[in-house]
């Protein structure tokens, strides 16, 4: 989470400019966790592929969020952008 608001802070706004940064976890009837990051930012660049992006920050994302056993999703928003991760979380934790 920490680095999915940092980008949001960092890129989803312009210098001054103000907007809403959301996070949250929902847990399904399965036990199955969501985790969500919405801003209602600029939105994502149109060349965006998380699968071919040089940025740290993303490939660390997509690293924790296979190791936690999910897949990481951005999506573009009529306004903004979504990050989604669909996980179910160890027994032993």
């Amino acid at each position: 989470m920490n680095e999915l608001t940092t980008n949001a802070m960092k890129y989803a706004f312009d210098e001054g400019a103000t907007g809403t940064i959301e996070v949250a976890v929902a847990v399904s009837g399965d036990g199955t966790l969501r985790l969500s990051v919405d801003d209602d930012g600029k939105g994502l660049p149109a060349d965006f592929d998380p699968s071919t992006t040089s940025s740290l920050g993303v490939r660390l994302i997509t690293s924790i969020s296979r190791q936690l056993g999910g897949e990481p999703k951005w999506v573009r928003l009529s306004r903004g952008t979504r990050f989604a991760l669909e996980f179910s979380p160890a027994s032993d934790l």
